[in-house]
């Protein structure tokens, strides 16, 4: 809606700037996971989880930094006004893929292979947030071009998305982040790979009961005892 505001304006002041999925050192994805729901635990030495419906889509990833360079160069670029353009490496790959990278370079940091566990469907009942995203962007093969780009900006050098993967993956495993990590989140993982709470995953009684509650219970009874708990409060 907000570019069919710009294409029937009448001006040509204006560049649609089209960047998709990003990674970098502080934010690497799998699917629809962040990374402190799937990368946190691989190097903590539990099972990932990923589906079969995502690893046969394809997947275009462009380092953060060749994206925000790119952009830069459109700024201000009369050759980019009234254009729409896709900012993306130009090479795709399988979420499988993806995965393999993952795993071989954390890997080799940490010294063991990381378990992962299939499951037929992405678990996306327990990301409502989450549910657009993966029907109408994961579950399709996403693959992009940057030739128009590459016409307007020159010959700008993309890093490959293999390259840029293995070398974010070790720069985080260097200093992990834990910002944004979610027990309830690993509860449910756990519930899925029949593995446990860790040490690692505890900082707080408020921890460990919410993790028992989404570990081991449905999302319907767990929105029953949290009722109950707000009515005891008030």
């Amino acid at each position: 809606r907000e570019e069919n505001m710009l294409l029937k304006s009448g001006k040509h002041n204006w560049t649609i700037v089209r960047p998709y999925l990003t990674y970098s050192e502080t934010r690497l994805q799998l699917g629809f996971f962040e990374q402190n729901a799937w990368l946190l635990r691989a190097i903590s030495g539990k099972t990932i989880v990923f589906s079969e419906d995502l690893s046969s889509k394809y997947t275009t990833m462009t380092y953060g930094k060749d994206v925000a360079r790119a952009i830069s160069l459109l700024v201000g670029n009369e050759k980019a006004f009234g254009e729409t353009v896709n900012i993306s490496c130009g090479q795709s790959l399988l979420w499988n893929d993806v995965l393999n990278i993952y795993c071989d370079e954390i890997e080799k940091c940490i010294g063991k292979r990381v378990p992962v566990k299939i499951v037929e469907r992405a678990p996306i009942e327990n990301y409502p947030t989450e549910k657009w995203t993966y029907l109408y962007d994961r579950l399709y093969n996403r693959r992009f071009s940057n030739k128009k780009l590459l016409t307007m900006v020159g010959e700008v050098t993309f890093v490959t998305p293999e390259d840029g993967l293995r070398h974010c993956i070790r720069e985080f495993i260097k200093s992990p982040n834990r910002y944004g990590y979610s027990v309830a989140e690993q509860a449910l993982f756990d519930r899925i790979t029949g593995e446990h709470l860790t040490k690692r995953e505890i900082s707080s009684l408020r921890d460990i009961a919410t993790y028992v509650l989404y570990r081991y219970f449905s999302r319907e009874t767990i929105k029953e005892i949290k009722g109950i708990v707000r009515k005891i409060i008030k």
